[in-house]
């Protein structure tokens, strides 16, 4: 797993976006990466801009409630 390179120059969502390699094999797509990745990229820009990890943990919170 990698940083996209495409991400950089992408206009939509965060720069932190992760990509997953491509697998032909049944074992490795329901792995916890391979789950969590869409889940990553699809949280909006302003949860990665805080400065300490608190701030972050308290963004991702408020944005689960909202959901759930």
């Amino acid at each position: 797993m990698q940083f996209c390179s495409h991400a950089v120059h992408n206009t939509r969502g965060h720069r932190f976006k992760l990509a997953v390699n491509r697998t032909s094999k049944n074992l490795f797509k329901n792995h916890f990466i391979n789950r969590v990745v869409n889940i990553w990229n699809c949280l909006p820009a302003d949860c990665f801009n805080s400065n300490l990890t608190i701030c972050f943990k308290r963004k991702i919170y408020l944005l689960v409630l909202c959901y759930y």
